[in-house]
């Protein structure tokens, strides 16, 4: 059992100092989201994979049909991208939906592209993270 404990331990303090590369990114607080239980992390961050693509391009579509939902979905992305340790991405989510619930249409057209290159860049970073902490496990 210790050594299991130990495993955790080295895996989580490589996963830590992997994650430092990946700009506006802090597994810690994604960790913590989820009682620093490594496996949950792994299976929060494959899903924030696999699913926000698909939310970005309807944010992108929103966007530019001035959708009175983007607000709604913005605020997801905001959710998730906190949820995860995105927090760079979180904030610009959060800036953009209070611009949108304003009616500042300039504002959001002006800066979801930003978001969108931003989480982007953010899921392939994120993949390459878990590919290599796989492939060392």
């Amino acid at each position: 059992m210790e050594d299991k404990a130990q495993n955790t331990n080295t895996t989580r303090d490589n996963l830590i100092k992997a994650s430092t590369k990946i700009p506006g990114y802090d597994i810690r607080k994604g960790l913590a989201e989820v009682d620093d239980n490594l496996d949950s992390w792994r299976e929060v961050t494959r899903i924030f994979i696999d699913t926000t693509p698909g939310i970005l391009k309807t944010l992108k579509v929103q966007c530019e049909e001035n959708d009175p939902q983007y607000p709604v979905t913005v605020h997801g992305i905001k959710g998730v991208c906190y949820a995860v340790g995105a927090v760079s991405a979180g904030d610009k989510a959060r800036e953009l939906e209070l611009h949108s619930k304003e009616g500042d249409t300039a504002f959001v057209r002006a800066h979801t592209g930003n978001l969108v290159s931003t989480i982007e860049e953010l899921i392939v970073n994120l993949t390459e993270l878990l590919e290599g902490i796989e492939a060392r496990s």
